[in-house]
């Protein structure tokens, strides 16, 4: 949608008692000329705000509204959403402030998306609500019907982060920490520093997803290995050690315990693990007593990010502390298409990105799937059964890929798949399957040899958990600090595990239970 330039306000009016109303450009006010007050208070007693924790409201009208729902729901967020900022400006600058004067936060129709992802919570908000003021809806239809299509597709991406971190806030906090730990304990030649390492970025990138289609990029990568810088993602790594093709890199994401089991075979010790600091710490572990080098990434979990700010105030002229080139999504491939453009990359060919199940298969053949449910396999429950049952977890819809194949995805596999297109689409002819990798030209770098500089410098884990310890302690006392945003964003993701597994979201629950985890405290 392209926001208009012009406020949908043009003047103002007043009541018969007084009060100064807005007139928007068809010359009707935003309140009743009449008694706007009495109006006012009748909209802020409406059923639909009675269970409501966060209510977004369109249209500052006169503001009244706004004020007497503020008094009503004094435990509520309340954000009001305008045309644009001409019109919230309009308002806000010429308004005469009443003593009753609700400060709310404003956004506009275009921010409304991108405003909800960073503001709604529903563990701590609770119920939402959107609700139009009436004389701002007969002024402008159209644009409440985009408002209230941006809102839903917010509120279908909050739910979906929402479950993922019902499911992981607690293991991520734990792990996050975890790496931390580890980081500051390794000896500094396995602590990779990104920023000051070079990548032989004349080669093609080619990410090793963990699709069937990779199955047809073996031979390929095997007669011309040394074209390509292999980039594998976790469930990817095994298929490729089973065809004899080692991995220049290896990517993980997965907090979980089962992320060790793509490495039940040899690692080489000239891999480099690229792990998000929220991967199960069990992943890197295993690479250092390999002998490989670890470089842990940002993957934008506000915890990691919390542990940036402190490292930067410790280290005012160092580079950040972990690179960022993570997966919103969540999906590990992203993650690595992300590292290979951070890492200078201007070819990327791409095997098993499918985003969906071809040929009746779900993963690429050699993956830990086909050890893990080969061993299961029965004759009354076969390896194909539970394939099945993989598949079939979720629902199914029938598509086509562009070679008009057959194929099957499931909702969160489109999503992955739309967020991949959108970063092809943003790196034009950097990105292609490598199938199609003849039909790409574009410009190759001066060739570069492969030089992985290590941090001297570890990371203070110690004054981190303690400094962490004291400000949950301010947090949990109301005592504000600089760091207090940041360390109260920290704690969502697990506080969204605490409430879905206890139906509620307490704050000082949550960093009693935070603070157990801690050698120290305050």
């Amino acid at each position: 949608m392209t926001e208009r330039s012009h406020s949908c306000y043009v003047s103002w009016t007043k009541s018969k008692t007084g009060l100064p109303l807005p007139l928007y450009a068809d010359g009707k006010p935003a309140a009743s000329v009449y008694d706007p007050e009495k109006e006012a208070l009748r909209f802020a007693s409406l059923d639909v705000f009675k269970n409501a924790g966060f209510i977004l409201i369109a249209g500052l009208g006169a503001r009244l509204h706004i004020n007497e729902l503020a008094k009503c729901r004094p435990g509520c967020r309340i954000v009001v959403v305008e045309a644009n900022k001409e019109s919230a400006d309009f308002i806000v600058k010429n308004e005469i402030k009443r003593p009753d004067h609700a400060d709310v936060d404003i956004c506009t129709a275009s921010e409304v998306y991108d405003f909800l992802l960073q503001n709604y919570f529903p563990p701590v908000h609770g119920n939402f609500c959107l609700y139009p003021l009436r004389s701002w809806l007969q002024a402008q239809p159209g644009l409440f019907e985009f408002i209230k299509a941006e809102t839903e597709r917010a509120l279908e991406h909050i739910a979906s982060d929402v479950s993922t971190q019902a499911r992981f806030g607690k293991i991520w906090h734990k792990n996050i920490i975890d790496n931390l730990s580890l980081y500051a304990d390794m000896q500094s030649e396995s602590r990779i520093d990104f920023f000051n390492s070079r990548f032989p970025v004349h080669k093609t990138a080619f990410i090793a997803a963990a699709g069937p289609s990779l199955e047809s990029c073996f031979e390929p990568l095997k007669k011309k290995r040394n074209s390509y810088y292999i980039i594998a993602t976790d469930t990817a790594f095994p298929a490729l050690h089973a065809q004899g093709i080692r991995a220049d890199a290896f990517v993980c994401i997965d907090p979980q315990l089962f992320s060790l089991r793509h490495l039940y075979t040899s690692i080489d010790d000239k891999t480099l693990f690229v792990c998000d600091s929220a991967c199960s710490p069990l992943v890197p572990r295993k690479a250092l007593k390999a002998g490989a080098g670890i470089l842990f990434f940002n993957g934008n979990h506000p915890l990691c990010m919390l542990a940036h700010m402190y490292y930067a105030a410790e280290n005012r002229d160092e580079p950040p502390l972990f690179p960022f080139f993570g997966s919103p999504e969540g999906t590990v491939t992203i993650a690595a298409v992300n590292f290979a453009l951070k890492a200078g990359f201007m070819r990327i060919a791409t095997g098993g990105a499918d985003f969906c199940y071809t040929d009746g298969k779900a993963y690429t053949r050699g993956s830990y799937f086909d050890a893990a449910f080969g061993s299961l396999s029965t004759r009354l429950n076969t390896g194909e059964h539970l394939f099945c049952s993989l598949m079939y977890a979720k629902p199914l819809e029938e598509a086509a890929l562009a070679n008009k194949k057959r194929c099957f995805t499931t909702a969160l596999l489109k999503a992955y798949r739309e967020a991949f297109n959108r970063i092809s689409d943003n790196h034009p002819g950097m990105i292609f399957p490598l199938e199609q990798e003849g039909f790409y030209s574009c410009k190759q770098s001066v060739e570069t040899k492969t030089a992985l500089y290590t941090h001297k410098r570890g990371f203070d884990i110690q004054g981190f958990v303690h400094f962490y310890a004291e400000e949950l302690y301010k947090l949990q006392k109301g005592i504000k600090t600089d760091f207090s945003p940041a360390v109260y964003a920290s704690i969502l993701p697990y506080g969204a595990r605490f409430a879905a597994q206890n139906g509620f979201f307490d704050l000082d629950k949550i960093i009693d239970e935070i603070f157990l985890k801690f050698p120290h405290s305050p």
